[in-house]
């Protein structure tokens, strides 16, 4: 059965270094009835603070409240679900303020069953029509995704489609293109049960006239130095056509302190340009 369309690179975006730029603390708890509660606070090294409520509950036949989200700067979310609504359909409603001020109230659909995943969204302030499908099939995915909207002159938002192949259950490349011609490949394999390794490359096809575009590339891999959740990961990104001044360099160190404590501790080191470090501490506690 496939993922969401969104997803299909997920595996190769996990393995990052997480945060560098601020310092994280967050509580995690789940309920005995299965209500997920989170709350974090985020302190950015430029001064700024950003406060996250988020409760989701448990998902059962019939109509119940899915999730509720809000935060320190204004962003409001909550989202009504319906499962089971037919065989393989789960259909929401919701209610969103985002931190620009812009408010949605959206209606969404969903089909999952045997090979397709199809998802539908309808902003019906913004008039807007989000549609995604995916299809698998043994080894290899195919899907696509359109964006259309009322108040753009083409009615047409934007589009774009992705092909993919699997292999060893764990391992998966992706190719992605879009209509404005960006294009991005992504690859995730596990080589061995304590190693995980993604390569992620994307840029821009230019017009014949224009200059060449920047092919930003990086290069991830996460071991495990335990059986308890102690790991290292490493990355490089790089601009392909400019390594001069774009390589960048970071370690992260992940620990489970007990069996209610993690905590991340994360590095960057940029040769050239600017900005030539960064650094940033994640601290969860709570029901793990």
């Amino acid at each position: 059965m496939p993922n969401k369309y969104k997803d299909h690179s997920k595996a190769a975006k996990d393995v990052k270094l997480g945060s560098t730029d601020s310092y994280k603390f967050t509580i995690k708890n789940n309920a005995a009835d299965g209500t997920k509660v989170e709350t974090s606070q985020e302190i950015k090294h430029a001064g700024t603070v950003l406060t996250k409520l988020s409760l989701k509950f448990k998902k059962c036949c019939g109509i119940k409240m899915e999730s509720f989200e809000t935060s320190s700067d204004g962003a409001v979310k909550g989202v009504v679900g319906y499962q089971g609504a037919a065989p393989g359909v789960d259909v929401s409603f919701g209610a969103e303020r985002k931190k620009e001020g812009t408010n949605s109230v959206f209606v969404k659909g969903a089909y999952n069953k045997d090979m397709l995943n199809l998802n539908g969204s309808v902003d019906l302030l913004a008039k807007s029509l989000d549609v995604d499908a995916m299809v698998a099939y043994q080894a290899f995915l195919v899907g696509g995704k359109a964006s259309l909207a009322q108040n753009d002159k083409s009615l047409l938002k934007g589009f774009s489609g992705v092909v993919g192949f699997n292999w060893d259950a764990a391992n998966r490349a992706t190719f992605e293109m879009n209509n404005e011609k960006k294009y991005s490949f992504a690859t995730y394999v596990k080589p061995a049960s304590d190693m995980q390794v993604s390569v992620m490359a994307g840029s821009q096809i230019a017009a014949a006239s224009a200059a060449p575009e920047a092919i930003d590339v990086t290069v991830a891999g996460c071991f495990d130095l335990d059986n308890n959740g102690t790991s290292l990961t490493s990355t490089l990104n790089a601009n392909a056509r400019n390594l001069k001044d774009s390589v960048k360099f970071g370690l992260a160190y992940n620990q489970k302190l007990r069996s209610f404590a993690e905590l991340k501790l994360s590095g960057e080191i940029e040769l050239g340009g600017s900005n030539n470090t960064a650094f940033g501490a994640e601290l969860n506690l709570g029901d793990l």
